[in-house]
């Protein structure tokens, strides 16, 4: 397939001209440290096993992958170390920010934020791509990486927040670095509800 890359680590990130991708993110340390144990060998035992001679190596590896997914999303379901996401006020932090380019630099397609990840499902629209210069990351590297830092940036902000109120503390945290929208991406500072760039924010 022409313009097809493939990148590797613990799954194969997939960049493929005109594809819709599933993307599942999650909250750091979700998966408590005896998932991450249980992942491991559950990784070394699929590795361990024999492949059947009717089974490509190409389908084997695919259904091992899945596999690990399938375990690996079965923690963060049922068994997740943190749950910031369930607060509705974090949530819509990403709901907002996946809603706000869709149209725009990609179709959102489905998506669905739960307690300690969310899911979702896009696809890179040609009209935008055909507007970037040329890059090191590709359109769906692009896109993931300011949702990801965006929602980042304002959960820490809207979290601080929260602890500040209860308990009166108006210390900043020390990573919370620069949560101004308009400077890591997301729009002008007309465009974005509560930027801190202009004093006209949209209701």
């Amino acid at each position: 397939m022409s313009g097809v890359l493939v990148r590797g680590r613990k799954l194969p990130h997939w960049d493929i001209p005109g594809a819709a991708y599933f993307v599942t993110t999650c909250l750091e340390g979700s998966i408590p440290a005896r998932g991450l144990l249980d992942i491991a060998r559950y990784r070394e035992r699929l590795e361990a096993r024999t492949r059947p001679s009717d089974v490509s190596p190409e389908i084997w590896t695919t259904r091992h992958r899945k596999m690990s997914f399938a375990r690996t999303d079965e923690w963060l379901d049922h068994r997740p170390a943190v749950r910031h996401l369930a607060d509705p006020k974090l949530a819509k932090v990403v709901v907002d920010a996946l809603r706000f380019f869709a149209g725009q630099r990609y179709d959102l397609l489905a998506f669905v934020v739960m307690p300690s990840h969310f899911h979702w499902v896009f696809q890179p629209r040609v009209d935008w791509i055909e507007t970037l210069e040329s890059s090191e990351r590709s359109p769906r590297q692009r896109i993931l990486h300011t949702i990801n830092r965006h929602t980042a940036l304002e959960c820490d902000v809207a979290q601080h927040r929260n602890i500040r109120a209860a308990t009166g503390c108006s210390e900043r945290p020390a990573n919370s670095g620069n949560t101004n929208p308009t400077t890591i991406g997301f729009g002008t500072k007309t465009n974005w509800r509560g930027s801190s760039s202009t004093s006209n924010a949209i209701r």
